[in-house]
């Protein structure tokens, strides 16, 4: 079955360049509160509460093995003063087009880019093919599974040069601290590191209570996440949070359909 599905332009570049091939998205409460838990803490039921009948978990994702996901991303029309260009849509995570007018055509708009969510099926490019579909905690994640989130994002266990995008007159862009290497758990490998509590930057990346050492890859996907946390005001998607999340693992394909 054929579904669209959303990603931001940072994901979609990972997954135009071949860095990403899965994706979590956290499940939502009540069907976390008619899981049947194991004692090692799996789901391994979906139980329905009107009639006792008992599913796997997975069976109640709205995403399914072989399903066809049209992605959704930010896009805009694309056009010259005698009518549409050739590519008639064009896409943010490949930047703003060299000629003609990009935006909104049928309001008058340009220069801007459409919201994903907006996004007609016509304007798709981009389609994966689900593979594998399984549930588990956010922090159950592993170094390989995380490599493959496609996340560039890098912790301060990485060389100073690799934050310099993020540094303006020496100021972090993000929490306006000027040396947040002298704070305290700056030089201790990203690993429980004790800086700015609501900062979005990868200076706030906050871990409070971690007794793990967190590999590269887990290091930067959570990272990420807490990153995106402080930008969108959502904080359901954190290490800290530690939700339950189904994980679609995919491939991209042709489709014509």
């Amino acid at each position: 079955m054929e579904k669209p599905i959303l990603f931001n332009t940072e994901m979609v570049q990972a997954i135009l360049a071949d860095r990403k091939t899965v994706t979590r998205r956290v499940v939502k409460q009540d069907i976390v509160n008619r899981f049947d838990i194991d004692v090692d803490g799996s789901a391994i039921a979906y139980i329905d509460q009107s009639t006792g009948d008992s599913y796997k978990p997975t069976d109640i994702c709205k995403y399914k093995v072989g399903d066809i996901l049209w992605l959704r991303e930010t896009w805009a029309d694309h056009w010259l003063p005698d009518g549409f260009c050739t590519d008639r849509f064009v896409y943010k995570a490949d930047g703003k087009p060299q000629l003609g007018y990009y935006g909104n055509y049928k309001q008058g708009k340009i220069d801007c880019w459409i919201p994903s969510i907006h996004m007609p099926r016509s304007a798709a490019r981009i389609f994966l093919k689900v593979t594998n579909v399984k549930v588990e905690r956010l922090q159950d994640i592993t170094e390989e599974q995380a490599k493959l989130e496609g996340t560039q994002f890098f912790a301060p266990s990485y060389r100073y040069k690799m934050f310099e995008s993020k540094w303006l007159n020496g100021m972090c862009m993000d929490c306006k601290h000027s040396d947040p290497f002298k704070l305290d758990g700056c030089k201790e490998l990203g690993r429980k590191i004790k800086l700015l509590e609501n900062c979005g930057c990868v200076f706030g990346f906050l871990l409070r209570g971690d007794s793990e050492s967190l590999e590269p890859a887990r290091l930067r996907f959570f990272g990420y996440l807490q990153h995106l946390s402080y930008k969108t005001m959502k904080y359901d998607f954190t290490y800290e949070s530690n939700p339950w999340v189904w994980v679609i693992e995919f491939e991209r394909v042709e489709h014509n359909g």
